[in-house]
């Protein structure tokens, strides 16, 4: 057997080098293609998930705060808590049932489940923390009448000052 000629030995380097790039090449779209997979599952299930959660928090926030704003609410905007809380609650559901299609498995749906009941639950609670808040607005409109009525007799004071703590102990048995 011969050794091979250099015009041979060329031809075999140039091939072993071509295959050498086209493995390269085939190897770089390959990854490129699952990059781009990975990708477009990112902007059409991973994104709109995540904002979808995010917003369900706001929603959650948002619902929270008013509810602080009920309890602590001047009641010149009593009216304005309560409809900025019920407003946000329809939000909140339907970001349950948007996040609903991007669940990413069985654990993902049971914490989802878990979630609108908590939501359930809180929405529950919404309507006695309500009703406790007017009561509580009533009294206060109750003592600013007795203020008014009683507004300079040194006897009215006294009563007054009776009235005011009989009613500071009963809008405390309305705490929240």
């Amino acid at each position: 057997m011969s050794t091979p000629t250099i015009s041979q030995r060329l031809v075999v380097l140039a091939s072993v080098a071509t295959g050498a790039l086209v493995l390269v090449v085939l190897l770089g779209w390959l990854a490129a293609s699952a990059l781009d997979d990975a990708l477009g599952e990112a902007f059409e299930k991973t994104l709109p998930s995540v904002k979808a959660l995010s917003d369900a928090e706001a929603d959650t926030l948002r619902i929270m705060l008013g509810v602080r704003s009920l309890i602590s609410a001047s009641f010149n905007d009593m009216d304005g808590e309560i409809r900025k809380t019920e407003e946000a609650k329809s939000p909140l559901a339907a970001r349950f049932n948007e996040y609903e299609k991007w669940a990413l498995n069985d654990e993902d749906r049971m914490l989802l489940q878990a979630d609108k009941a908590r939501a359930e639950a809180l929405f529950a609670t919404l309507p006695p923390i309500i009703e406790k808040a007017r009561a509580v607005e009533r009294i206060a409109q109750m003592a600013e009448e007795c203020t008014a009525a009683a507004s300079g007799s040194a006897d009215s004071a006294r009563q007054l000052d009776a009235l005011a703590g009989s009613m500071q102990r009963f809008v405390g048995s309305y705490r929240l």
